[in-house]
């Protein structure tokens, strides 16, 4: 059976302090994090992360520049099979319906650790 520390999650979120804290909850549990503010910068690292490969992808819908939802997008051309968890203080109304295509799973801020926990080892399957 896989265990945390063998899968690789990046977290693309423009809030520092969230993105640390949801970064350190799950380092904490074993898994492997890359970290990026925005969505441009997820790309990139995304990129030159060939090494490692992304088996989840954790991202805020609203984002300076690129959204999280431009981000999906654009990762699951290359990534088909990549499952997305959107975090998002939207109201569930208010989140773009073009989104389901690109989105396996939205969790609502503020985020438990203990849910987000959960939800990643869902969406990771362990």
């Amino acid at each position: 059976m896989a265990s945390a520390s063998d899968f690789c999650i990046l977290i693309a979120e423009d809030d520092a302090l969230l993105r640390h804290a949801t970064a350190s909850t799950l380092r904490k549990r074993g898994y492997v994090v890359i970290e990026a503010a925005d969505g441009a910068e997820a790309l990139w690292l995304a990129d030159h992360h060939q090494s490692l490969t992304i088996d989840l992808l954790i991202t805020d819908l609203k984002m300076p520049g690129m959204d999280g939802g431009e981000l999906a997008r654009q990762l699951k051309l290359s990534r088909p099979n990549l499952p997305v968890l959107m975090v998002t203080g939207e109201h569930a109304g208010n989140i773009p319906t073009e989104l389901t295509s690109y989105v396996v799973d939205i969790l609502p801020k503020p985020v438990r650790p203990r849910s987000l926990v959960e939800r990643v080892q869902v969406l990771l399957g362990i």
